[in-house]
């Protein structure tokens, strides 16, 4: 299963939100990296959720409910 570019993934994460700048790396199996920071906390409060998978990154709409997921876990911590 492939996974969207991540140009691509970037964009639709942080069109998805408005409170949180979303920057993906990817890692040596595949997985991504993804980095959230608030625009509300200093960029060292930023989390880190490492193995992101192929599976939530194959489609728009999944990439969108992770950035939902991701943005609920962090602003709720």
């Amino acid at each position: 299963m492939t996974m969207l570019p991540l140009r691509q993934i970037e964009r639709i994460l942080n069109a998805s939100t408005c409170s949180s700048r979303f920057r993906c790396r990817r890692a040596a199996d595949g997985s991504l990296t993804v980095t959230v920071a608030s625009a509300r906390r200093p960029a060292a409060a930023a989390t880190t959720v490492a193995g992101v998978s192929q599976e939530e990154c194959r489609c728009e709409r999944s990439v969108r409910e992770l950035a939902r997921e991701l943005e609920r876990s962090f602003t709720e911590q």
